[in-house]
């Protein structure tokens, strides 16, 4: 066992913990769910772990991105959202107070695979690259998973951060921050997605009703007797409207799905 301290004062003794008699050890440094904590909450310990991980993995993009046995782009951008972007926006709503050299440490090993991806120069602008690689910026996704998380928050009165979230009012104060608390960070990002923390957002609810117990649908597919090659199509009008009719008789209501086709045009979801 062994406990951990968030601490930003110098010089400070630490009380001793014991527990059946056994006494804690204090540690400076925790990783929890593969995001790393240090006693003043900077990251670096983190950043470094993360730039080590995708260094590694740069290696792989970098060999197949070869011109001459090389894969293709397609493959090479799928891996670096495998290989680079998942490790890089892991743990995202803990990175909330990340520095910018922090940040342009995250990004370098990024913007590089983006590059041997693409078969773009060294010299190429990193905005450049990630336009034409067809990616987010790397602050951007993580203020994404931020503001879901905020979405997902907001949909249980019963979570710990709801109230705290939806409380903005010493906003005035961590405006001028350098660390402010993720939840105003979270609520940041809502409002540059024009999401208001006030706005309700219903949770989805699953049925209770097990898949096996509900009622099995009959498809009916008698009409695929007729070739449709060889078949014109006023005979499976009338058949189809055979079917319709009879089906009416019986009580039931129909449903068009999308690309439903009729004489005037063709049904489609957006």
């Amino acid at each position: 066992f062994c406990f951990f301290f968030f601490l930003h004062k110098t010089n400070l003794v630490l009380p001793k913990f014991t527990v059946d008699r056994q006494t804690l050890k204090c540690v400076k440094r925790f990783t929890f769910l593969g995001v790393t904590f240090d006693m003043k909450l900077n990251l670096t310990e983190h950043v470094d772990n993360t730039t080590s991980k995708t260094k590694q993995n740069m290696k792989v993009i970098k060999m197949l991105s070869n011109t001459t046995y090389g894969s293709d782009r397609k493959t090479l951008l799928k891996l670096h959202d495998a290989l680079i972007t998942s490790i890089n926006t892991y743990g995202a709503i803990a990175l909330n107070n990340m520095t910018k050299e922090q940040d342009k440490k995250l990004n370098t090993v990024h913007i590089k695979c983006l590059k041997y991806a693409i078969g773009a120069f060294i010299t190429s602008p990193n905005k450049s690259v990630e336009v034409e690689a067809g990616v987010i910026p790397m602050k951007h996704q993580r203020q994404l998973q931020r503001a879901k998380y905020a979405c997902k928050v907001l949909t249980n009165t019963k979570h710990p951060l709801y109230e705290n979230l939806k409380d903005n009012s010493k906003d005035h104060k961590y405006s001028q921050r350098t660390k402010p608390p993720i939840t105003y960070s979270m609520r940041q990002d809502l409002r540059n997605l024009n999401i208001d923390n006030d706005t309700k957002i219903n949770k989805t609810q699953l049925t209770h009703l097990p898949p096996w117990t509900r009622t099995k649908h009959k498809y009916d597919i008698s009409l695929t007797r007729f070739d449709k090659n060889n078949t014109p199509d006023e005979v499976f009008k009338v058949e189809f409207n055979k079917k319709i009719n009879k089906l009416k008789q019986d009580m039931y209501e129909p449903y068009y799905t999308d690309g439903s086709k009729t004489d005037d045009g063709y049904g489609c979801a957006v």
